[in-house]
């Protein structure tokens, strides 16, 4: 299949693929997402479904560039979209189950909880994130991104638990509660790690004992980095201030100005990983 005729078919596979989300969306919460966006002009439900496509979308896009240009290609991507799928799904199951065990994310999002909404996007994207380095290269295919995938679900959910333990602020009770702040605070970080361990394992699959290793490493220092980051943004971009004081206060800009600016020291230091 030529260049020109393969985009035309991935951005009509990547419109099937959304649409398909929306349409799944719509079935499981008991009420008509279109209509919260559209007349009730409900912001949690939006970013919710933005977190969806565009996690669904990253993962996506790293299965495009390792198939091949061919009939058993788009067998392949289909499968690559079927696992993505039922992670993201997982994903967001166990945002309501153990990262906010208190409420129900779906009714709290039909509210217009904007930081429930915000922090089910960041799980998505982040996850999507790393499912785009999981399906990038060859040789693992299918089967290795599934299981990078499901250990990357797991890995989200235990650095929240490390990060609420260490914070001595409540986060799921500040979550549930509607605090933005909180919410930036705890997606930023699932960004950053969602980077990191996609990252490490891009590329060709090398075998499962030596990408494990790479893929078990990459989680400690993922970890250590954002907390030794944080702390030294933290001191220097708000140096009259700390992080837990600003989530105290539901000072969301301070919060956006700390996780975007981490973020961004771990995009470098992510190539930085690669490079080297």
């Amino acid at each position: 299949m030529s260049s020109w005729k393969w985009i035309i078919v991935a951005i009509l596979l990547s419109l099937a693929v959304l649409y398909i989300v929306k349409k799944w969306l719509d079935y499981r919460t008991p009420y008509d997402d279109d209509k919260c966006v559209i007349e009730d002009c409900n912001m949690a439900v939006s970013l919710r479904r933005i977190g969806w496509f565009i996690g669904i979308a990253l993962a996506l896009a790293g299965s495009l560039t390792s198939i091949t240009k061919d009939v058993d290609g788009l067998l392949e991507f289909l499968m690559d979209f079927a696992i993505a799928f039922i992670l993201l799904n997982i994903a967001g199951m166990l945002a309501n189950k153990v990262i906010l065990p208190r409420v129900n994310n779906s009714e709290e999002i039909g509210k217009g909880n904007v930081a429930v909404g915000l922090l089910e996007a960041g799980v998505y994207i982040g996850l999507g994130t790393l499912l785009f380095g999981a399906f990038t290269g060859s040789g693992g295919g299918t089967l290795s991104a599934a299981v990078f995938g499901s250990v990357g679900v797991l890995l989200f959910i235990l650095l929240f638990k490390i990060i609420d333990w260490v914070t001595p602020i409540d986060l799921s009770t500040e979550i549930s509660g509607g605090s933005l702040a909180a919410a930036m605070s705890t997606i930023g970080d699932l960004l950053s790690l969602g980077l990191i361990l996609g990252v490490s394992i891009a590329g060709p699959f090398e075998g499962w004992a030596k990408d494990f290793q790479s893929f078990a490493v990459s989680a400690v220092l993922g970890v250590v980095a954002l907390m030794v980051i944080q702390k030294l943004v933290d001191w220097f971009f708000l140096p009259k201030v700390t992080i837990n004081d600003e989530i105290r206060s539901g000072n969301l800009a301070s919060m956006v100005l700390v996780e975007g600016t981490t973020l961004a020291v771990v995009i470098v230091a992510s190539v930085m990983l690669v490079t080297f």
